[in-house]
């Protein structure tokens, strides 16, 4: 799943796992119906394929997960922020309990306070 991108995981994990129709998936995504169901079938594509869309040396994925993880035991947020994309966007899935969680949080400010 890691070889899609954000809104290509979102709708892919919408459609497979909830088996929600492309408008719904639209509506809680922000999306049109038709795009939906692109990033879908992108999505789909991308795995079929079975190749890595992003890599990272194992060195590097190591130093970036243990600073999120000291970071996140620590509460540093500015330390957290510091490992984040400026252009981040944070999809959270609201535990199945609330429908409003499937919205994006952007911007390092944001996703860094957990707004």
């Amino acid at each position: 799943m890691e070889q899609l991108t954000t809104p290509e995981r979102a709708v892919f994990v919408l459609r497979e796992a909830f088996e929600l129709p492309y408008k719904e998936i639209g509506e809680i995504l922000g999306l049109t119906d038709a795009y939906a169901r692109q990033l879908h079938r992108r999505g789909a594509a991308h795995l079929a394929a079975a190749r890595d869309r992003f890599t990272a040396a194992p060195a590097m994925h190591r130093e970036i997960v243990e600073r999120f993880l000291v970071a996140a035991r620590t509460g540093d947020r500015d330390a957290l922020e510091c490992l984040l994309a400026h252009d981040v966007t944070l999809w959270g899935d609201g535990g199945g309990k609330v429908r409003a969680a499937l919205r994006p949080v952007s911007g390092v400010g944001r996703v860094g306070a957990g707004k």
